[in-house]
């Protein structure tokens, strides 16, 4: 998960890098260990199947891999999560 994070933030090769560096998205987590101990201590995370079969998300999609804007969470709760759902939600039609 850490390798995919800093992949798509730091790797202009990674297929994802225009969606998160391309765009600023910084990884702040300074290493391996420093993203294990937010993940068990602030988290709460402590075995694998706590999180088996969800996705990281960030809250603030527009913000950084921070500590407190991640979250695990199901792949529907994250697909509502990204910029395209949020312009789709907040497209208003005009009344004839």
């Amino acid at each position: 998960m850490f390798c995919g994070i800093n992949s798509r933030c730091n790797n202009p090769k990674d297929s994802a890098y225009k969606n998160y560096g391309g765009r600023g998205i910084e990884n702040k987590f300074k290493s391996l260990d420093d993203f294990r101990c937010y993940v068990t201590d602030f988290l709460g995370i402590t075995e694998f199947e706590q999180i088996k079969g969800l996705q990281i998300d960030r809250i603030d999609n527009d913000g950084d891999y921070r500590p407190g804007n991640m979250r695990f969470v199901t792949a529907k709760v994250n697909s509502n999560n990204r910029r395209n759902s949020k312009r789709k939600r907040n497209v208003r039609t005009k009344k004839p």
